[in-house]
């Protein structure tokens, strides 16, 4: 009789540790991979690298492989001081959306500009009414706007978010 008196309130104790969990969330995950990421220089499309003559540009867009840069984030930029017009880039993108590949300008942001674009994507749902650790130490060098970013789109849907390490969080906020 006494073991299952044990019995029963073992099947009825709710488990704290799962009841607790914390998902921790590390940004240094949605930071792009090689793979995702393409560049095109515009200055191997000039004349002598300085010149742009719009036929042979358009030519030599014609004969690219944009498979290449399918379902990539490209990075279109121009590696020496040449004037480019600005239907050159526009051009260069409608080639890119062609290919689901998402453009980009600002050379030297730009894998935290993707990083920044994945955090505008990302499914909130795994996050609902959890408790969440934005992992404090990183590899990389981010700045503070996709934590500011994260921050707030999680306002909408955790239950608690913290920063930090698991052994040395600071509380941001809670939603009751």
């Amino acid at each position: 009789m006494h073991q299952n008196n044990v019995h029963t309130k073992k099947i009825g104790m709710e488990n704290q540790v799962e009841k607790k969990a914390i998902v921790q969330l590390d940004l240094e995950a949605f930071y792009p991979t090689t793979n995702e990421l393409a560049r095109i220089d515009i200055k191997d499309f000039l004349l002598q690298e300085w010149l742009l003559k719009e036929s042979d540009f358009r030519l030599a867009l014609e004969n690219i492989n944009w498979q290449a840069y399918k379902d990539k984030h490209t990075l279109i930029f121009c590696s020496n001081d040449a004037i480019i017009p600005q239907w050159a880039y526009m051009l260069i993108a409608h080639y890119l959306e062609q290919m689901d590949s998402i453009a980009y300008f600002k050379k030297d942001t730009f894998e935290e500009d993707v990083l920044i674009s994945k955090i505008q994507n990302v499914s909130l749902e795994p996050y609902q009414n959890k408790r969440i650790l934005i992992k404090g130490c990183s590899k990389k060098n981010i700045s503070p706007y996709p934590y500011i970013l994260i921050t707030q789109k999680l306002n909408r849907v955790a239950k608690s978010v913290a920063f930090g390490e698991s052994c040395s969080s600071v509380p941001l906020f809670k939603n009751l």
